[in-house]
């Protein structure tokens, strides 16, 4: 799966610069996420610079998964903020 994201990264970024909404990127710890390299991850700041970027601490790549609670009180508020 990281090899495979670091192929489309790599090959022909996406152009996104007509994408107009706010993104939140989030990523686990570098040293906890053995799927895709956070480093690899962070890339998509280079394809949408207005990105806010938030870590999920304890966890690496499935945060969704191992800690729910966390990843919804970063999601909750961002979508909060955004929702109008």
């Amino acid at each position: 799966m990281g090899r495979r994201a670091q192929l489309l990264l790599q090959a022909n970024p996406p152009d996104l610069s007509t994408v107009r909404v706010p993104a939140l990127l989030i990523t686990g710890e570098a040293e906890l996420d053995y799927a895709v390299p956070v480093t690899e991850t962070r890339r998509y700041l280079e394809l949408l610079p207005q990105t806010r970027v938030a870590t999920l601490p304890n966890t690496g790549h499935l945060g969704i998964v191992t800690r729910p609670r966390e990843f919804a009180a970063l999601v909750t508020p961002f979508v909060q903020e955004h929702a109008a």
